[in-house]
């Protein structure tokens, strides 16, 4: 063997030894591309980062290349895009242009990958979100409707979830961007509107004051007409529709009445004036009138219903002005006090003899001259119609009495 010879197999066992594996080869060493003749090292393999890649438009991803052997003469890449209309590349950088998909090649020497590209739709993410108002003050009780105001108005998802923190103060009731919040106890607590991926919110800041309850308690009746016989319990209320329970009870001004000390009313008898129902509630004096000033009987033994009820004769006696209350009652085959707002249509056929008007839940009828007349009015749907009769003797001035010969009882 001569010296050349040698020479050239010593270094062909050295390029053996020293060149890196082959990335297709399994992990063996087999000889690698250097031609100990000192021919031209070509290329054998082309691989890409991504095999596939999925972008939004506008946006743009980079693919890395890796050209192997890596001494190979020629390790310079071309990149090209099946389609430019919906994706381009430039040095590997890869733009989405429009949604469709696409095959991004990357060549050196003769070999080449392929990446797929899609590209999909830019989602427009939520940026901000307002809640109006921003501070709320409610007393235990109240409500009030919150709005959130999700920009922009074409982000992809809009929708928000509403919360409170911490529910023992203020309850929350969801409706798309508005939400209902309700003061449960004194203190403070967050509401939040949050969008769907969490990462955008907006707040309000509630405080809730302690209700501070009314003490105008008042009778829900201020005026009682009332027959003797009658027993009733009248009713006392706060603004707030809250029952009063009175400290105590007490009549001034009238012997035909009587209280207990649970608020029972008794009539039992006439007055040609009124008594006052006083009750103290929380310190506070309230007050109610209560009459028992006519008596008046249909002669009829059979009942019958109101809108049934028969007429009867009223005469006024030693009266200018006499205020007829009257409602039929037919359990008992009698005229009582008549209810809030069921009088109407009042009229008298000889206004020259009495003159007649509605005068809240009472028929007022005034004699003018002597002599007969009538006085009509409704009682719901009922029509009703009194004989009246003005005697000589209205002009002394005196009060309406009632002879038990010409009345009866009720």
């Amino acid at each position: 063997m001569s010296f050349r010879r040698t020479v050239f197999a010593l270094a062909g066992i050295l390029a053996v030894a020293c060149s890196p594996q082959n990335p297709d080869s399994g992990g063996n060493n087999q000889p690698g591309p250097v031609d100990p003749e000192g021919e031209t090292v070509k290329v054998t393999s082309v691989t890409l980062s991504n095999t596939s890649l999925t972008i939004q438009v506008g946006d743009s991803e980079t693919l890395t290349a890796t050209v192997y052997p890596p001494n190979a003469e020629d390790v310079s890449l071309t990149w090209k895009s099946d389609d430019s209309q919906i994706a381009t590349v430039r040095d590997g950088v890869v733009t989405g242009v429009a949604t469709g998909t696409t095959r991004i090649t990357a060549a050196a020497g003769g070999k080449s990958a392929v990446c797929k590209v899609t590209v999909i739709r830019k989602v427009i993410p939520v940026a901000t979100i307002t809640v109006s108002p921003s501070t709320v003050s409610l007393t235990e009780g109240e409500e009030t409707t919150l709005e959130a105001e999700v920009l922009p108005m074409d982000a992809d998802d809009r929708t928000v979830t509403w919360t409170v923190s911490p529910a023992s103060v203020v309850t929350v009731t969801p409706n798309g961007f508005k939400a209902t919040i309700k003061a449960v106890s004194p203190g403070n607590a967050t509401i939040k509107a949050t969008s769907s991926n969490g990462s955008v919110f907006g707040t309000c800041n509630v405080e809730v004051k302690e209700k501070v309850l009314p003490k105008d308690a008042d009778f829900t009746v201020k005026v009682f007409y009332r027959c003797p016989g009658d027993s009733f319990r009248p009713e006392i209320l706060y603004s707030d529709g809250r029952t009063a329970t009175p400290s105590s009870w007490s009549v001034e001004g009238g012997d035909f009445v009587s209280v207990s000390s649970d608020g029972t009313v008794s009539v039992t008898g006439f007055s040609s004036s009124p008594a006052t129902l006083v009750a103290i509630v929380e310190e506070v004096r309230t007050e109610a009138v209560i009459w028992s000033d006519v008596r008046i009987n249909t002669g009829n033994p059979e009942p019958v219903v109101p809108s049934e009820a028969p007429p009867v004769t009223l005469s006024l006696k030693d009266a200018k002005d006499a205020v007829v209350r009257l409602v039929y009652l037919s359990g008992t085959n009698s005229w009582a006090s008549l209810p809030e707002g069921r009088i109407g249509s009042v009229s008298t056929a000889d206004q020259h003899v009495a003159t007649a008007a509605a005068d809240g839940s009472a028929v007022k009828v005034t004699p003018v001259g002597i002599g007969d007349t009538t006085v009509s009015f409704t009682i719901g749907g009922a029509s009703i119609t009194l004989p009246v009769n003005v005697c000589s003797d209205f002009q002394s001035g005196g009060k309406i009495t009632y002879p038990e010969d010409d009345y009866g009882t009720l």
